[in-house]
């Protein structure tokens, strides 16, 4: 549910309070809520007040799945949710306030998006969705109006309501699963429940009405749209996306497929459409809302396919990081979240000091994990010394203990991934992973933060307190893994592009990270890595 700027003169005074908010106007009303806009008492923070009736147990039941989502998934693209709180007959989401509007509100004034303005603001949608996924969270209902905009044009995926923990859908007649019927998967539309591939059909759909001005399943009434979408019509699909060259017209068809197994994961669907343009800055005409900006991190997080595996693509993101000796082991050093986009505040004194392990420290987790996972050198002697790639690990001095040993690995993959990232070059990567889920995604990071031209600079990774066990391989047998536990923390980064500076983003907190390291002829790679 969005606001609707257009809709703001016929909006209802207030008739309910809830304490520590001064309530201001309506923005929206939807079929399971309605939403208003509020500041915190307190501090003046502006936030969006979702509010479900707590008569109805299927909406209880929805609110309160939303808030467990929210308040585990941490990504800078994702809305926030600050609380859960009640009042006597309803139920409230304390939400962030997204203040750009949504892209529906978007459409409906330009009617459809350049090619680029469109990868600017579904790409990012689409990294949020492969963490999500990476969590088992399937969103459910990706369309125009819960993508939603920051003041300066970062697109945030929201309302959750409809999420259900993969797996765990039960479409049944008092809990139903509601979508957007214009976006809608034919097996959805058939009764079926949303998949994580799903998700992907709706962000193709989404992508679709962006660049054509029409939605997916053309129809005037909602049951007219669920005909066409159980029906799973798209003829006339090659002619619509002929216009927008082989290469995204391709993308889009492939993620419509109806068969779910043809889909692209979100992750190679982000860093696939990543591909097809170069990101420009959204310009937004919904009214920025005065002293409402708000440090905005550019750099998505992204998690690997593969269930095991942490997820290099999100620390990839910090990874930008040249400055310096990246792999720097100092113990105590700052750790960093994902870029901030100094251009992209919310407003004076709303820097979101907020919950820096809530966002930013899932962010961090994805982001640092893989960014520990190639950045750090937790051992004492590894602090400034940086190989020049896998080859100059021969020069480090031969470790004698698997955490010398892990402890030195450490720093020759950061060394790399820092290189990928001050470089801008993805093709270093292969030699960081050895894992294509692990590899893509960090790839698809590394495309989403540094478009054509631009560069990450300045991400550290500390890591201390590294523990590494050797494990006997399952191929070949004759090899060994080192699973290795740290403590990481990122440092600040810088976004540059060309010669200028163009955002950055502080550090972040230590998290624990569990990464395993493959051995790789004489070399090791990372093959997987989770937070502890």
């Amino acid at each position: 549910m969005t606001p609707r700027p257009g809709n703001r003169r016929a909006s209802p005074a207030p008739s309910w309070r809830l304490d520590g908010y001064a309530i201001s106007e309506r923005l929206g009303v939807g079929g399971s809520a309605e939403v208003w806009r509020a500041r915190a008492v307190h501090d003046g923070r502006p936030v969006a007040l979702k509010r479900l009736r707590l008569g109805d147990p299927a909406q209880v039941r929805a609110a309160r799945t939303e808030a467990a989502l929210l308040t585990t998934l941490d990504h800078p693209h994702l809305i926030r949710l600050h609380r859960l709180a009640y009042t006597e007959d309803h139920v409230v989401l304390v939400l962030e306030l997204a203040v750009g509007g949504s892209l529906r509100d978007l459409l409906s004034r330009r009617r459809f998006l350049t090619v680029d303005e469109a990868v600017a603001a579904l790409a990012p949608v689409g990294v949020a969705l492969a963490y999500a996924h990476q969590h088992g969270v399937v969103h459910g209902d990706v369309t125009p109006g819960n993508v939603l905009f920051t003041a300066g044009g970062a697109p945030l995926l929201a309302d959750l309501g409809v999420a259900r923990i993969a797996g765990a859908v039960r479409a049944v007649d008092d809990d139903p699963v509601r979508c957007t019927a214009a976006y809608l998967e034919p097996a959805v539309a058939r009764g079926g429940a949303p998949t994580a591939a799903s998700d992907v059909f709706m962000l193709a759909a989404t992508l679709l009405h962006a660049l054509t001005g029409e939605a997916l399943w053309r129809a005037s009434t909602t049951d007219q749209a669920l005909h066409l979408a159980a029906t799973a019509d798209l003829a006339d699909l090659d002619r619509r996306v002929a216009p927008f060259g082989v290469e995204l017209a391709t993308l889009i068809v492939r993620a419509l497929s109806i068969e779910s197994s043809q889909r692209p994961t979100a992750a190679e669907f982000a860093l696939d459409l990543r591909r097809c343009g170069r990101p420009s800055t959204l310009e937004l005409n919904a009214g920025a809302v005065p002293g409402a900006t708000r440090v905005e991190p550019l750099l998505p997080i992204l998690e690997p396919d593969e269930p095991s595996e942490g997820g290099l693509g999100s620390a990839l993101k910090d990874s930008g990081r040249r400055g310096g000796g990246v792999h720097r082991a100092t113990r105590g050093s700052p750790d960093r979240p994902p870029f901030t986009d100094d251009s992209d505040q919310r407003g004076p004194g709303t820097t979101r000091p907020r919950r820096r392990s809530g966002r930013a420290a899932m962010l961090l987790g994805t982001l640092i994990a893989l960014l520990a996972i190639a950045a750090v050198s937790l051992h004492p002697r590894a602090r400034g010394e940086r190989t020049t790639g896998a080859a100059g690990y021969a020069e480090a001095g031969r470790p004698s203990t698997p955490d010398e040993l892990a402890a030195k690995w450490l720093v020759v993959l950061d060394e790399l991934r820092e290189q990928a990232y001050a470089t801008n070059n993805p093709g270093l990567l292969g030699q960081v992973y050895d894992s294509a889920g692990l590899r893509n995604q960090d790839a698809a990071l590394l495309a989403t933060l540094a478009p054509r031209g631009c560069r990450l600079i300045g991400v550290r990774t500390t890591f201390a307190d590294v523990h590494a066990e050797a494990r006997l391989s399952r191929s070949p047998l004759t090899s060994t893994d080192l699973v290795v536990t740290s403590s990481a923390s990122l440092a600040p980064s810088t976004l540059v592009c060309g010669t200028t500076k163009r955002s950055s983003a502080p550090g972040q907190s230590a998290v624990t990270l569990r990464t395993t390291l493959r051995r790789v002829g004489s070399q090791y790679r990372i093959s997987g890595q989770t937070r502890v």
